[in-house]
Order: C-alpha cells, then structure tokens, then sequence
C-alpha cells in the first residue's frame, strides 16, 4: 500500500481524481478525508446530542480505584525492557 495526496473538491458526492493520478482511475482506493472548516460539514451529523449524553451520565462504574488502576499500569511500564 502506498499514500498518494492530492486536494479536490467533492461535487454532489463525486471526487474527481486528477490527470496525473490516472492510474488511480480503474484502482480500489481507501480515502482518507482532511476537512479544513468544520462548518462546511454537515452540521447534523457532527453536533453533540446533549441529552443523550446527561441520560448516560452515572452509568459507568469502576470496579478499581482510578488511582490504584494508575499506579499498576505504570508498573508495568517500569517492568518493561
């Protein structure tokens, strides 16, 4: 696998890939999308759902202490050589 980078603007779900890639064109390609301005992007889709959120809160329970849990993971990071 091998990374090729190009800019281009997606056209009613169309990304057009540029003359000099043209042995991308007939290619299965996995796309990785850098958005510069997070407004451009559909708003729905990348706001919080608050309420959601406060519904969940208090869910979780820790069967360890957080700290002690710390403390025996860097243990094990001082085991290591």
């Amino acid at each position: 696998m091998y990374a090729v980078e190009f800019e281009a603007d997606a056209v009613n779900g169309i990304i057009k890939i540029p003359e000099k890639h043209k042995n991308l064109y007939s290619k299965h390609l996995k796309l990785i999308a850098l958005i510069d301005d997070l407004s451009k992007v559909n708003s729905s889709t990348s706001q919080t759902d608050w309420k959601n959120v406060k519904k969940q809160l208090g869910w979780l329970k820790l069967e360890k202490d957080p700290i002690s849990w710390q403390k025996e993971i860097r243990n094990e990071w001082d085991c290591r050589k």
